[in-house]
Order: structure tokens, then sequence, then C-alpha cells
């Protein structure tokens, strides 16, 4: 019988066997997240510096109820480049329309 949960049917040795996997998965996940972030980071190098600038000004263009998504958030831009999309696509607010936005594309690379 389990002291810890009576009311589930394990013996203790099961439930601690249970906790040591569950501490495996969560160390995996961790180390598959780091590596994932390492990933999107490294792809960022791929825009230049005018690239980036270009589309941070954009995506700070519009409202904060707007900014989601992957064309909408520079997570969603790692997102695409993470995947080896060469062409991005991001979202900026039109200047005379406060509720217009357009889309833009960007080759990955080019100046």
């Amino acid at each position: 019988m389990n002291d810890d949960m009576p009311w589930v049917n394990l013996t203790q040795e099961e439930v601690e066997e249970l906790r040591k996997q569950k501490h495996k998965l969560t160390n995996y996940g961790r180390e598959q997240l780091k590596k994932l972030k390492e990933k999107q980071e490294t792809k960022m190098t791929e825009l230049t510096k005018e690239q980036r600038q270009t589309i941070e000004d954009a995506l700070n263009s519009l409202p904060q109820p707007v900014r989601k998504g992957m064309y909408a958030t520079m997570e969603g831009i790692e997102e695409q480049l993470a995947r080896g999309d060469k062409i991005i696509f991001y979202m900026s607010a039109l200047e005379n329309e406060p509720n217009g936005f357009s889309m833009h594309k960007m080759k990955v690379g080019d100046e």
C-alpha cells in the first residue's frame, strides 16, 4: 500500500519508480527546450543587422493585442528561421490607418 496516496492502488516501490521516470522526463524536456532555443538563436544570425532592425521596428509598430503568432512576434520569426524558411513573413501597422496592418516578406540574408 502506498502511504503518500492511499487511494492509488500502487506499492511504494511503484510510486518511487514513477517519480524517477517523471524526473528523467522533466530533465529530458528541459534539455530539448534548451537545444531548440540555442538553434533558434543561431538561426537569428542568418538575418543581417539591418534586417533584424527592420523586423523589430515593424513588430513594435503593432498594437499590443495584435502581437501574437508567427508573423507578429520575434518568436514567430525565430520559428520561421528554425524550420529553414528562406523567405520570412512579418506584419507591421499601417501609418495612416489606426486599425490597418500589412504583411511583408524578406529574403533571409539579403541586404
